[in-house]
C-alpha cells in the first residue's frame, strides 16, 4: 500500500489528536503493552527492536516521518511485538485504537494497511537474503530511502542511525559496517548520520542487481 493513503485518511484526525514528544533514547511504546492507539509519526525518526526471551535484542526496523506506527497491536488487538525508540527528536499524534479502525473502515483500507503492515515483516527478512553485505545494505538503505515523501522530492535523505543498529538489522557486526558502507555509491556516512543520494544509490542497486521485494502500491 502507498503510506500517503493512510497518512492522508488520518490528517483530520492528526489534527485534533493529543501530541507527544520524544527525546533520543526514549521508548515511544514498549514491547508487551497493549495497543490502545496507533501513532502517526509528524516528525522524527525511530527504530523498531524487539528483545528475546534471552535477553538479545535485535533492530527490526527504522520508521521516518509520514509513517504510521504500531498497527499491528492495534489491528490485531494484541500485545505490542516489539518496542519504540527515537532516534531523534520526534514528535507523535496519538490516535485511539477504536478511531484508527473507524478511519480505516470509512476509507476501505482495512485490507490495504494489513497487507502493507505484513509486506513489511517480508522487507525485514528480505534484507538479510543478499549474501553480499554491501548488497545488503544498498537494498536496506533504498527501502528507507524510498519511504520518505521529502526525500522523494528532494532527491536526498538524511538516516540518523548508528553502525551498530544497522548491523543489528543487517545481521552484521559494526566493523563491517563501518568497511563497506562508504563504498557503496551515493551514500556518505558519518558517526550517527548518513546522507543518501538516491539517484546515485539507485543506479548502484542496478548494475549490482540489487532486487528489491515489490510492495502492494493500492
Amino acid at each position: 500500500m502507498s503510506v500517503p493513503l493512510e497518512w492522508n485518511a488520518l490528517q483530520e484526525v492528526i489534527k485534533d489528536a493529543r501530541k507527544r514528544n520524544f527525546q533520543p533514547g526514549q521508548p515511544l511504546v514498549r514491547q508487551g503493552e497493549r495497543g490502545e492507539y496507533v501513532m502517526a509519526l509528524i516528525q522524527g525518526q525511530v527504530k523498531v527492536q524487539r528483545s528475546t526471551a534471552e535477553g538479545r535484542t535485535r533492530v527490526l526496523d527504522f520508521r521516518t516521518a509520514g509513517e504510521v506506527l504500531g498497527r499491528s497491536a492495534v489491528l490485531y488487538q494484541c500485545p505490542r511485538s516489539a518496542e519504540i525508540l527515537a532516534l531523534t527528536h520526534s514528535q507523535v499524534a496519538l490516535v485511539p485504537a477504536n478511531t484508527y479502525r473507524s478511519c480505516l473502515e470509512q476509507y476501505s483500507l482495512t485490507m490495504a494497511v494489513s497487507k502493507d503492515a505484513l509486506d513489511r515483516v517480508k522487507e525485514t527478512v528480505a534484507v538479510r537474503d543478499h549474501d553480499c553485505l554491501r548488497d545488503r545494505l544498498a537494498y536496506a538503505l533504498l527501502l528507507l530511502a524510498h519511504r520518505g515523501s521529502t526525500a522523494q522530492e528532494s532527491g536526498r535523505m538524511a538516516l540518523h542511525i548508528s553502525r551498530s543498529d544497522l548491523g543489528s538489522y543487517l545481521g552484521a557486526s559494526r566493523n563491517s559496517i563501518s568497511q563497506e558502507i562508504n563504498r557503496i555509491p551515493g551514500v556518505y556516512a558519518r558517526r550517527r548520520l548518513i546522507t543518501i543520494d538516491i539517484r546515485r544509490l539507485h543506479d548502484f542497486a542496478i548494475q549490482a542487481k540489487v532486487h528489491m521485494t515489490p510492495r502492494s502500491t493500492t
